[in-house]
């Protein structure tokens, strides 16, 4: 009936669940629908580890936040966003002569196709560096300095809960006062 308040199998869903499910996440750009499925994915996996059903949930008013914070489990999206963060930075410390640098900055020229552009990496990573307060020029100053960089990103999983916009909704996630 309450939290089950067991590391173990919170040791195993982060080493082995979430290690399998954002294997490559740092050069994702996730879509609304796939940010929404991620979501679902997550939440239905702390209702199990808590032995919780979502009928149970309703009729004891319990929220999926209050559930991760029990577990000790940060957000989901604060995860995918450090992890993309952590390989910026690692990306940008490497010399200008090697092939993942120079992907950092290249540039496809190719006609605009008609209608919005998709999703590109780019807008994915200024989006997180946004939620660090982190200006879209003065970044690199910082991930050149590999523990300060490594500091930040390690903040966004520990974070105060903020608000993101998931599938047209508001969901739970992480914000930094950095700055």
């Amino acid at each position: 009936t309450g939290v089950q308040t067991c590391a173990l199998p919170i040791y195993a869903y982060e080493a082995l669940v979430l290690s399998l499910l954002f294997y490559g996440s740092e050069a994702w750009t996730v879509s609304e629908k796939m940010a929404y499925k991620i979501k679902i994915f997550h939440r239905r996996c702390v209702r199990f580890m808590c032995g919780i059903t979502v009928s149970q949930m309703l009729s004891k008013n319990l929220h999926h936040a209050d559930l991760e914070k029990r577990l000790g489990l940060p957000n989901i999206f604060s995860i995918l966003a450090a992890r993309r963060l952590q390989w910026l930075g690692h990306t940008f410390r490497m010399p200008e002569d090697r092939l993942p640098r120079h992907m950092l900055t290249a540039w496809v020229p190719t006609a605009r196709p008609i209608g919005r552009p998709q999703l590109t990496y780019e807008h994915a990573i200024m989006k997180d560096l946004k939620k660090l307060g982190l200006e879209r020029t003065g970044w690199g100053a910082i991930a050149e300095d590999r523990a300060k960089w490594r500091g930040l990103v390690k903040q966004i999983r520990k974070a105060p809960k903020q608000k993101w916009k998931v599938k047209g909704k508001v969901a739970q996630a992480n914000n930094l006062d950095v700055g």
